[in-house]
């Protein structure tokens, strides 16, 4: 498995590197995972989601949005191009994983495989003391699991869904929305910081990811950030960032 190192981009461009790691990375037969952070205060939301009511569940008053032009330079609402509802990545540990069409993994059921690496993410957790589990899933399987196509907002971490890591009380810890296309399995997937205290990111990473690799059926490699195509990128992060991309619905 391909281990990107992390940058601190803005959620447009986040949210682009996403979508070529999926579709356009030099060495596709590869798994590839990234952590990565925000150059500001950034919330996304699900494809199929209503952008006016993402933009209802900022945690700022509409008031103060229209009294300040530089509202758009403080915050970010992005829509992704997974499924899911709002997240809220002001304090967050966000990762993506990307599975080729031919692996295992990418040709499981959607709550499947939200499971199989959430069970992964649980154990690192819990080998710093954390106690981390899976929500139970009285479900059967079906693609909203991790994928939902529920046309309201709503914010992911207020309401644990089965297949995310909750703790002993239920509270949500992680969880995650996903993707699938010919080229395979995009996951991404958020970390609650601020429910877990008295962690070691850095391990946790080094653990999170060396279990992933094997549980794949391969050794970890750390990569360089990828280079595509010149302008590849930058136009991708401009359609991310327009009204076109963000309300279409």
């Amino acid at each position: 498995m391909h281990v990107l190192p992390t940058r601190k981009l803005s959620a447009g461009a986040n949210m682009a590197v996403d979508q070529l790691l999926l579709e356009q990375y030099s060495e596709a037969d590869q798994p590839r995972f990234r952590h990565y952070e925000w150059d500001r205060p950034a919330f996304t939301f699900g494809r199929t989601q209503r952008w006016t009511d993402a933009e209802q569940r900022l945690p700022v008053h509409t008031s103060w949005r229209e009294a300040h032009d530089h509202f758009a330079d403080k915050f970010q609402l992005i829509r992704r191009s997974t499924g899911g509802g709002v997240v809220d990545h002001r304090d967050d540990w966000t990762y993506a994983l990307v599975v080729p069409a031919s692996h295992a993994l990418a040709k499981l059921k959607a709550g499947d495989a939200y499971r199989e690496v959430h069970n992964i993410l649980a154990w690192a957790l819990k080998a710093q003391d954390v106690d981390a589990r899976l929500a139970p899933c009285p479900c059967d399987d079906s693609e909203n699991v991790a994928d939902s196509k529920a046309t309201s907002a709503s914010v992911c971490f207020h309401q644990a869904e089965p297949g995310d890591v909750i703790d002993a009380d239920g509270e949500k810890l992680a969880g995650a929305a996903q993707r699938r296309t010919r080229d395979g399995l995009l996951m991404e997937g958020s970390i609650d910081r601020a429910t877990i205290r008295g962690i070691n990111w850095t391990r946790f990473e080094a653990d999170f990811t060396g279990a992933l690799a094997e549980w794949l059926g391969g050794s970890l490699a750390k990569q360089g950030f990828p280079k595509w195509p010149q302008g590849t990128l930058a136009e991708l992060i401009a359609h991310y960032e327009s009204p076109a991309w963000n309300q279409r619905r």
